[in-house]
């Protein structure tokens, strides 16, 4: 004899729990919702093992994803480093260049846009710098 539970979550049929009998015989209905009752625990069971995996793997690829975005600010760490090195130099340059031209002069004129650029990467690159700072910058190179 074959006796065949259905596995249903929410309504929705996914499996067939069978149970193979030596000789037929009849049921009781405790038996019966006894059987239906571990139908519905394995049903659960099996369901509950689906949603971790489906867990897992969202687990997974956001875990690969924050390790590629980590990658990338490291990446634009080292660029904005590497950038900022010349600039450092450009900077001490134009700072020495600033003390010695005069403010209305054809050199100060070609050399501003130069004095602007630093003034902005400044404030981009150390925005952690005190307004007052930033303004004796400006008035300096400006």
């Amino acid at each position: 004899m074959i006796l065949d539970i259905p596995l249903t979550i929410r309504e929705d049929l996914f499996g067939i729990l069978r149970i193979y009998l030596s000789e037929p015989r009849k049921f009781s209905e405790e038996e019966m919702d006894l059987l239906i009752a571990i139908a519905d625990v394995c049903a659960c069971a099996i369901d509950k093992a689906r949603l971790i995996e489906e867990i897992q793997s969202r687990y997974d690829h956001l875990a690969l994803q924050t390790e590629k975005l980590s990658a990338l600010g490291r990446m634009a760490a080292g660029i904005a480093h590497e950038i900022n090195n010349p600039l450092g130099g450009i900077l001490l340059f134009s700072s020495n260049m600033r003390k010695k031209v005069p403010d209305e002069g054809k050199i100060f004129r070609k050399f501003k846009p130069v004095f602007k650029c630093l003034i902005l990467g400044s404030e981009i690159e150390f925005p952690e710098l005190k307004p007052a700072l930033l303004m004796r910058i400006r008035y300096f190179y400006l």
